[in-house]
């Protein structure tokens, strides 16, 4: 994350702050004045579908069905990520016991189909909506308020801990460290070391976070959707994740891509706006290589639209040999490289997806 983005989060944050009032208990009433049952299902998809588990596939579909005691079908909803936030209020029926919402997160990409399923039991009670956030391609957690009553913030119960900003991670990753005594960092690395740009104090009032960056105090409502997430609204909205829950996974967990010694052509493909992707090398011979890759920047007879961030790391996955360049086509970093030696280059879309082109040449 860039210095200029961090400083928007935590000198500007008041600027455009909204409220967002989730997991809230509403009356209501059907045409007789007869209290009914009902269930609020929100789809609140993040400027990103995440990812299943740790895979490289996205989110593109959800299939929700609900169940009543009995295992009578309630409702089915087919949600496709061009929809966006979607909010159903749903009436259910008047049988008692434990409902059940399943949810399938469904990928298909070039054609290549993957779901994963997951489901999740819960009360209902008159004369109140329960309410269910499902993000889609968290797989594991649906998010479920019984109604009555909203679940109160505790500053000093979840949200002390190391938080990101980013679906993807990486060792390069800035975190965002928030302490019980009332400070916090903002670390550049994510095991958070490195050096802290900034930091200052906060304080929680309700759900209003306030911070303090040396500028001056400012105030910001957040929605708390799990203990492991929340978020804050900046123009755009901005989710934060618990250090070791970010929805994209970690960018080590996944298959890298294979590249071989190129003689001047690209390996070409395409990426998701905020996304990471691992690719690797392996040297044939000791010597130099130079690492190139073309974005929405860089002119070439094939033209790419992504705006591209590149680390290389070596095969530890832990040193690196330079991290977030932006420029990497008319100046390729050079590397001294070991016959075998293998090296891993992550590609990140912090801006912009779209079409990109990498290659490895030996000097």
């Amino acid at each position: 994350m860039s210095t200029a983005k961090r400083v928007t989060l935590l000198i500007g944050i008041v600027l455009l702050a909204t409220s967002v009032l989730i997991g809230c208990s509403v009356l209501l009433k059907d045409g007789s004045g007869q209290s009914r049952k009902y269930l609020k299902l929100n789809i609140n998809p993040p400027t990103t579908v995440k990812a299943i588990a740790v895979t490289e596939y996205d989110v593109t579909d959800l299939d929700i069905q609900v169940y009543d005691p009995l295992g009578v079908l309630l409702t089915k909803i087919s949600w496709n990520v061009a929809e966006g936030r979607q909010s159903y209020l749903i009436p259910v029926s008047e049988q008692e016991g434990e409902h059940e919402i399943v949810v399938t997160h469904i990928s298909n990409e070039n054609g290549e189909v993957v779901e994963a399923e997951e489901s999740a039991a819960f009360n209902i009670q008159a004369m109140f909506i329960t309410v269910i956030d499902i993000i889609p391609g968290r797989i594991g957690v649906i998010y479920t308020s019984p109604g009555g009553e909203e679940q109160p913030f505790d500053p000093l119960d979840w949200i002390i801990d190391y938080w990101l900003d980013e679906i993807y991670t990486a060792p390069h990753t800035p975190v965002l460290e928030i302490n019980e005594d009332g400070t916090f960092f903002w670390w550049e690395y994510y095991n958070g070391t490195g050096d802290s740009e900034d930091n200052g104090t906060w304080s929680f009032d309700g759900d209003v976070l306030t911070i303090d960056a040396g500028y001056g105090p400012e105030a910001v409502e957040i929605t708390k959707y799990s203990d492991d997430h929340f978020s804050l609204v900046m123009g755009d909205e901005v989710h934060l994740y618990r250090r070791g829950t970010e929805p994209g996974g970690w960018i080590f967990d996944k298959t890298p891509t294979a590249l071989t010694v190129s003689t001047g052509e690209w390996t070409v493909g395409t990426i998701a706006t905020l996304k990471m992707k691992l690719f690797s090398f392996e040297a044939p011979d000791d010597g130099s290589y130079a690492v190139s890759w073309t974005d929405s920047e860089m002119p070439d007879p094939m033209i790419c639209d992504a705006v591209l961030m590149v680390s290389v790391y070596e095969d530890d996955q832990e040193n690196s040999f330079f991290v977030e360049v932006e420029s990497g086509y008319s100046s390729p970093q050079t590397l001294d490289l070991a016959a075998g030696q293998t090296i891993y280059i992550i590609i990140h879309a912090w801006e912009q997806g779209g079409t990109f082109g990498i290659r490895v040449m030996q000097q």
